[in-house]
């Protein structure tokens, strides 16, 4: 078993908070057979350094559109802003791109379980459960599209 002294990162975790959210429905049950469309967006914001310590945000933006018999159903849009921060230690780069791939995934994550208890609370019964995602793959697409 790998001891976490030997796997843990300088990156830490400060907390989050939802810029905005805008939710339209008019579904009263979540059919399983609707059909869901999901969008996401990274933005690495302004990145503040110190003798002691850096400290950056990230802006996720995510979309959550559900169709049912061709008609927009339900429309969730949600930006989160997530604070991160590591020991001048490590060069800015580097703590740069440890938020964009850690600090991404984790914020990510917070943001699929707030997605989930809207979702429960809109809908009488059913939820919307993001998918994971690979934070990588993203990065990889958006390179591929900005080309």
């Amino acid at each position: 078993m790998i001891k976490f002294d030997q796997i843990t990162s300088d990156l830490t975790y400060l907390g989050n908070s939802i810029k905005s959210i805008s939710l339209t429905n008019s579904t009263i049950c979540l059919s399983e057979n609707a059909e869901k469309s999901f969008g996401m967006d990274i933005e690495i914001g302004e990145i503040t350094t110190t003798n002691e310590r850096h400290i950056g945000k990230i802006l996720l933006k995510l979309q959550v559109v559900i169709l049912e018999n061709n008609d927009e159903n339900m429309k969730l849009d949600m930006l989160i802003e997530g604070y991160f921060s590591s020991s001048a230690t490590i060069t800015k780069n580097d703590f740069k791109n440890q938020i964009a791939i850690n600090g991404a995934a984790a914020l990510y994550s917070i943001a699929r379980t707030k997605v989930e208890i809207i979702s429960a609370m809109t809908f009488l019964s059913g939820k919307v459960t993001l998918p994971m995602v690979n934070i990588i793959e993203y990065y990889k697409v958006m390179n591929e599209n900005n080309e």
